[in-house]
């Protein structure tokens, strides 16, 4: 007999006897699908915690994705930052529609990215703000809208998007901020027709 979690069949380690009732074979059935279900759990969590230890294909980190049910991905994405996505999914599906899990993913993309939420500038419940270093380009926007989209709760509201350089506790107007001056930022066709809800317009 091979003593592999994986190929054991608990019915052979019943007495001869008893292998034949079928109440024990059910439960021997059921151990056996719950012993899998425990050794595939193990290899997953072997392998996607050590992914950077792997050289893996482009295409093999893509089937990892659609694997682990990453909620967010769009192709111009690292393979570093997949993989950082990947090895987040398990906690972030734990924890999906919290502040946590959304911004764990919006720091995937940005880095430096930070969630503000409601009573952390006196506006009004289930809202919210993103903060940034920098302005955003058209692009980067999209990606934010597609990761709020895809992590929060759906009675949260995204109010504006912020560099941190112009965050002055309460004195936040709800709008797009470059560094001293403002600038209207063009979003790709087919995003959101309601964008501008999203950035405080």
């Amino acid at each position: 007999m091979n003593n592999v979690l994986e190929d054991i069949n608990i019915i052979e380690l019943v007495q001869s006897c008893l292998q034949d009732n079928i109440e024990i074979q059910a439960i021997a059935a059921w151990l056996d699908d719950e012993l899998s279900r425990i050794y595939k759990a193990g290899e997953k969590v072997k392998l996607t915690t050590r992914l950077n230890d792997y050289d893996l294909e482009d295409w093999e980190v893509d089937e990892l994705l659609i694997q682990e049910s990453v909620d967010y991905y769009v192709d111009d994405l690292t393979k570093d930052q997949k993989i950082t996505l990947i090895q987040a999914s398990t906690k972030s599906h734990k924890r999906k529609g919290t502040p946590y899990a959304l911004e764990t993913n919006l720091k995937t993309i940005f880095e430096d990215a930070e969630i503000l939420e409601w009573f952390n500038y006196e506006g009004d419940p289930y809202k919210f703000q993103v903060v940034t270093p920098s302005s955003m380009t058209s692009d980067e926007l999209t990606k934010i809208y597609k990761v709020i989209e895809a992590n929060k709760n759906t009675r949260s509201t995204l109010e504006g998007v912020m560099t941190s350089s112009q965050w002055e506790g309460a004195n936040y107007f709800g709008t797009i901020i470059n560094t001293a001056i403002f600038e209207e930022i063009q979003i790709a066709d087919g995003v959101a027709e309601d964008f501008e809800n999203y950035i405080g317009g």
